[in-house]
């Protein structure tokens, strides 16, 4: 009888053990998954190349870059840099902002904003800058309207692992 007790008591033991262990490798398992699933991090070449590769899917004309900028803190590095865009319709740009935000890159939209100008009030601009005339509305075509936006668009690179406690 003492016997059938103690294997009674060990047995009860073994079993906790195991429904700990169990739950230990469920975590592991979600963590793992998890992991594979964080998006990747971007250099600041690969987030111009990114960016105009998404524009030209999206028929997008990128009119300038802003150069980078960093900010650093003890958990991550954000790269920003600002771009104006212009596009014939507004469905491609959020379409654009949605490719953004939906990469396979930890990147993001900082802010944005959006105006209505036409083709040839940004040939004019591009003029001024360079010192050269275009024409306007050549064969009385008339200039077509254009949504130009400004896009801050930001990388996130993770620094260091910080734990639960660190981060409460």
């Amino acid at each position: 009888r003492e016997s059938t007790k103690l294997l009674q008591k060990e047995y009860a033991q073994l079993k906790e053990k195991l429904e700990i262990l169990d739950g230990f490798n469920t975590a592991e398992k979600q963590y793992k998954s998890f992991t594979k699933n964080i998006p990747q991090t971007i250099d600041k070449d690969g987030l111009i190349t990114v960016l105009s590769e998404f524009a030209i899917a999206r028929n997008i004309r990128i009119l300038s870059f802003s150069p980078t900028k960093e900010e650093s803190s003890k958990f991550a590095n954000v790269t920003s840099v600002e771009i104006n865009v212009a596009s014939e319709d507004y469905a491609s740009l959020i379409l654009f902002m949605h490719d953004i935000e939906s990469s396979s890159y930890l990147i993001r939209i900082g802010k944005w904003f959006g105006v209505f100008v036409t083709s040839d009030s940004i040939e004019q601009q591009r003029s001024r800058r360079s010192q050269r005339i275009i024409q306007q509305d050549v064969d009385g075509v008339p200039a077509k309207k254009l949504i130009k936006a400004t896009i801050k668009i930001e990388s996130v690179e993770q620094i260091g692992r910080a734990s639960c406690r660190e981060r409460v």
